[in-house]
């Protein structure tokens, strides 16, 4: 499961919450996240464009999955290493 980074805020929603709806993941095709749209009520359409326009090119959803990770959470260490 990939989680995002709570630390980052994003203006309109984080790209792959605003395109929950359509089913995308990060693991979706370009093509499956550039038809998105089609799937995506009328009124919600304007987010989800902005949403589509971070990550319907490979530069741009790399920025977006950079803060992305896998898993679970490990606690932090102690100063001692435990």
């Amino acid at each position: 499961m990939m989680r995002k980074d709570a630390a980052i805020t994003w203006n309109n929603g984080f790209p792959y919450d605003v395109l929950a709806e359509a089913d995308i993941t990060p693991a979706s095709s370009m093509k499956t996240i550039r038809d998105a749209l089609f799937r995506i009520p009328k009124e919600r359409r304007a987010a989800a464009r902005q949403a589509i326009r971070q990550v319907d090119e490979i530069s741009k959803r790399l920025v977006v999955d950079f803060f992305l990770y896998q898993g679970t959470v490990r606690p932090q260490e102690d100063q001692n290493g435990h």
